[in-house]
């Protein structure tokens, strides 16, 4: 199995509006979950996070978009979480062939190529599950929401490794997801991502099932968990 090629990009203007509107259309989520997040620090884009989710009707999204290009996209801002990304280059490369041994052992979804694509906004990092693109949140210090810009990399490459053939097929809730891929992370790669952060928001039933000989059939650790734990 080829080994993944690694990729770190900032957003472009396009993709950063795109991915604004997804945040702003997650406002009631974020709160709900007790996420922090950015957004511009701009009355119109004040405005849609306050009415969120039910701005779609009485907005003029196109004029939106043009005022954030045009007037808000700095192209600037990523330099330094660029800088700092590509210094954390080989820590995160060094999570590929314990991708590569998932893979063969219980089918972790695994991309040829992984984006790192910065974004000035949002709750700190998601990933788009078809494409293998992650989105992280950095600051303009070239600062990031967890302490070391190598964890939220390798953590959202776990997610998009078990989203399918874990969490979806087992029916896993988000504070179980988090807390999984939480323990999967810390387990096999925390020995050199140093003071890895287990996230407070995480279903702490699942700990117990999440070993570091289950690691090797995931699956059916979950399985077990979940055979304790039904769905409704």
């Amino acid at each position: 199995i080829p080994t993944p090629e690694l990729v770190i990009r900032p957003q472009t203007p396009v993709e950063e509006m795109d991915y604004l509107w997804f945040v702003l259309k997650c406002v009631p989520f974020f709160k709900e979950h007790g996420y922090t997040f950015e957004i511009p620090d701009h009355p119109v884009f004040q405005r849609l996070a306050n009415i969120s989710p039910n701005f779609e009707g009485g907005v003029d999204k196109k004029a939106i978009e043009k005022l954030f290009i045009e007037e808000l996209y700095d192209p600037e801002f990523y330099k330094y979480g660029l800088v700092a990304l590509e210094k954390e280059r080989p820590r995160i490369e060094k999570a590929f062939p314990g991708f590569i041994k998932f893979n063969e052992k219980w089918e972790f979804k695994l991309f040829p190529q992984y984006q790192l694509a910065l974004t000035r906004y949002g709750p700190g990092g998601m990933y788009h599950e078809d494409t293998g693109i992650i989105i992280m949140m950095t600051r303009e210090d070239g600062t990031f929401k967890r302490s070391h810009p190598a964890h939220t990399p390798i953590h959202e490459m776990v997610h998009l490794g078990i989203e399918n053939r874990i969490v979806k097929r087992y029916g896993l809730t988000h504070r179980e997801k988090e807390r999984l891929v939480d323990l999967v992370t810390l387990k096999k790669f925390g020995c050199f991502l140093p003071d890895y952060q287990l996230q407070t928001l995480g279903d702490q039933r699942i700990d117990p099932y999440i070993t570091e000989d289950a690691l090797n059939n995931l699956p059916l650790a979950v399985e077990n968990y979940i055979k304790d734990f039904p769905r409704g």
